[in-house]
C-alpha cells in the first residue's frame, strides 16, 4: 500500500497515549459510559493547524510534526504528516475501519457496529506496551471536505475516560500527496 505505515503508527501511538491519560474502569457494550464527555468535542470542521517553515521542512523530510493547539479545556496534541498517496486513497483507508488491524499492529480487533448518516460507530480493542483497552468511538465524517472528528460513544462504557480527535486531509503536490 502506498500509505506510509510508520507515520500512521506514530499517529495512532500518540492518540493512544493521549487517550490513556484519562483511563476509566471497564468496557461494556450494555452500560452507558461513566460520563458524557470530559473533553470538549469538535462540533464542526477541525481547527486549522498552523505550520512554520521549519515544520514544513521537517514534513518534506518525511518526519511527522507534533503541535499543541489550544482548546477551551486546555492544549491538545496534534500530529501532522505527509502521505505518498492521493487524498481520495488516504480517505478510503481512514474510513476502512475493519482493515486497521491489518496495518496497525496495536489494533487487535475492531468492529463497525452502527452507521447512521455521517456517523460511523466503531469498537476498538487495542494492546500496546502491555496495556489492553477497549473503547467505542463515534466518528462523524465529512466526505466532501475529507475530514472526520470523533469522540467516545457515551452510550457504551469504554476503558477510556474520554477521547476526542480528528483527521483532516489536505492535498499537496498537485493532489498527488496528502497532508494529514
Amino acid at each position: 500500500d502506498d500509505l506510509n505505515e510508520v507515520n500512521m503508527r506514530s499517529t495512532v501511538a500518540l492518540i493512544a497515549t493521549l487517550a490513556l491519560a484519562t483511563p476509566a474502569v471497564a468496557a461494556d457494550w450494555n452500560k452507558p459510559h461513566i460520563n458524557k464527555g470530559v473533553l470538549s468535542k469538535y462540533k464542526a470542521k477541525p481547527p486549522k493547524v498552523d505550520l512554520t517553515e521549519k515544520d514544513v521542512e521537517k514534513l518534506k523530510a518525511g518526519k511527522p510534526v507534533y503541535k499543541t493547539i489550544e482548546a477551551k479545556s486546555g492544549g491538545r496534541g496534534v500530529a501532522v504528516f505527509y502521505v505518498d498517496a492521493t487524498p481520495d486513497k488516504v480517505w478510503k483507508t481512514i474510513g476502512n475501519y475493519p482493515q486497521y488491524k491489518n496495518y496497525i499492529g496495536e489494533v487487535k480487533d475492531i468492529k463497525v457496529y452502527e452507521v447512521a448518516g455521517n456517523h460511523h460507530k466503531v469498537w476498538f480493542k487495542v494492546s500496546s506496551w502491555g496495556v489492553k483497552i477497549e473503547y467505542f468511538i463515534d466518528h462523524i465524517h465529512n466526505d466532501k471536505e475529507k475530514w472526520t472528528t470523533w469522540h467516545l460513544d457515551y452510550d457504551k462504557e469504554s476503558d477510556l475516560g474520554d477521547s476526542v480527535g480528528f483527521w483532516q486531509l489536505t492535498p499537496i503536490d498537485g493532489g498527488k500527496r496528502t497532508q494529514v
